[in-house]
């Protein structure tokens, strides 16, 4: 089953390696929650680190990604269900070949 992309991605590995850390997600449906950005700016202004500005950088971005984290669990519970399931119908969809119908 794909995945909200339209394309068919490809994967390769060779060997398995530890990339560090995953990255930062997201979520664009997150800015529609009442208070996200007043959330993310007060919590990106609390934090407080000393050293040099890469240094700082990378503990901003350390601390928000686990206080979005925190959020995301209080603020948007069922969300990650929504998803699949709207994965599910556009598998569906994506079988049917779109039956000549409109989409839109």
């Amino acid at each position: 089953m794909r995945g909200l992309s339209d394309h068919c991605p490809l994967v390769l590995a060779a060997d398995e390696e530890d990339w560090g850390p995953r990255p930062s997600r997201m979520l664009k449906c997150w800015r529609d929650v009442p208070g996200y950005k007043v959330f993310v700016r007060d919590k990106w202004n609390s934090f407080q680190f000393e050293g040099w500005g890469g240094f700082v950088l990378k503990e901003k971005f350390k601390g928000i990604k686990t206080a979005l984290k925190e959020w995301h669990t209080t603020h948007t519970r069922n969300l990650p269900s929504r998803i699949e399931a709207l994965k599910f119908q556009l598998a569906a969809l994506d079988e049917g070949g779109g039956g000549g119908g409109k989409w839109f």
